[in-house]
């Protein structure tokens, strides 16, 4: 190998990525004798080493088996630690399985072990180049974290959840996914959420249910049960009301709830609703749409939030990316990036395309 200056190791590099955890026999007795680290999720394995260690490897021609090299393999796998090749995008799990897979990397070669170890020190850092300057833009494209963000909800605020629950008796997927978004354990949480509906069976089963989830630490907030005719009281103390409740299921209810939300006195809080009417496109029905409601968010505004959220990210994706092959091809001429020199190229690439749409660099 011709290094320039010093041992330029990811010219070395070779990552193979399965697309499934399945694999032939033959595949199986070549990895049982090689001296390659691997990296498995529930839906995917991936192998990586040095160029060496992948002499022989048998499946080198599938076009249904991926195979990496050099700068192509550096950023694959700064791609896959960054969440970009994952079906959830920014899902962080397989950074612990990459490392999991170098510590049992079956060899006690000296040099084997500097470069693998050099090669993935470079990928940790580049990701967080990456991560820092270009995937903070990344919006979750979620439904309840869409709801939670435009209702302003902030750190210690306290909720009530008007929640549902499905026909097959769980809770309905936004009244869970809500629950988990605003109640766990992470910065940004509710202090309490108080949760009401019209109907006493359906309530007792929503905060059943609700508290499973605390017992098994995945909602960290109090759960408190309000019965309905409480919901204006219930409204006052609340920071953030969620409205799951489908519009048309229940006009009753939902007319005491525009009643009790005009009739407030507390003005700072908000009012969300979450759903739709089901049997028009989950568009609102008349009697929400002209109350004239003050802080309030409707189904729609969620809905164009998240359409909003899918083209920033497309733009975001493509700029990481863009950003890792940067890295990469940084790393192949004995270059380091930074963080620094990763936001500048991109601002650069940006300003050069007039038709995309800037990013946010706070």
């Amino acid at each position: 190998m011709n290094y320039i200056g010093r041992a330029i190791y990811v010219k070395e590099f070779v990552a193979v990525n399965f697309r499934t955890k399945f694999l032939t026999p033959e595949l199986q007795m070549w990895k049982a004798g090689a001296s390659v680290a691997a990296a498995e999720s529930c839906n995917r394995q991936v192998w990586f080493g040095l160029q060496d260690d992948f002499a022989g490897f048998p499946a080198r021609d599938n076009p249904n088996i991926p195979v990496y090299e050099g700068a192509q393999a550096h950023a694959f796998m700064a791609r896959l630690y960054c969440g970009l090749e994952s079906a959830r995008v920014g899902e962080d799990s397989i950074k612990g399985q990459m490392c999991d897979g170098w510590e049992t990397l079956p060899t006690d070669d000296p040099r084997k072990l500097k470069a693998m170890d050099k090669i993935l020190q470079d990928l940790k850092a580049d990701s967080r180049f990456v991560m820092g300057a270009v995937l903070k833009d990344f919006k979750p494209h979620r439904h309840e974290i869409a709801t939670r963000d435009l209702s302003g909800q902030q750190k210690g605020d306290s909720a009530l959840l008007i929640g549902s629950m499905s026909r097959t008796g769980k809770l309905s997927s936004f009244t869970d996914g809500l629950a988990r978004v605003i109640g766990n354990k992470r910065a940004g949480r509710v202090s309490e959420i108080a949760v009401t509906h019209p109907d006493t069976k359906t309530l007792r089963a929503i905060c059943e249910e609700l508290g499973k989830l605390k017992n098994a630490g995945i909602v960290a907030a109090d759960i408190v049960r309000v019965p309905f005719k409480d919901l204006g009281k219930a409204m006052e103390r609340a920071d953030r009301v969620y409205v799951d409740l489908p519009m048309g299921s229940n006009p009753s209810a939902e007319e005491d709830i525009i009643l009790h939300w005009m009739n407030r006195v507390y003005k700072d809080n908000t009012l969300t609703h979450m759903r739709g009417n089901p049997d028009n496109m989950g568009f609102s029905t008349s009697l929400w749409a002209d109350a004239g409601l003050d802080h309030y968010v409707s189904p729609e505004d969620v809905r164009a939030d998240m359409a909003g959220r899918a083209e920033n990210n497309k733009v975001v994706i493509q700029a990481a990316k863009d950003a890792i092959d940067f890295c990469a091809s940084m790393r192949m001429a004995g270059e380091a990036p930074s963080h620094a020199k990763v936001r500048d190229f991109v601002q650069g690439q940006r300003a050069n395309d007039d038709a995309a749409p800037a990013l946010n660099y706070a």
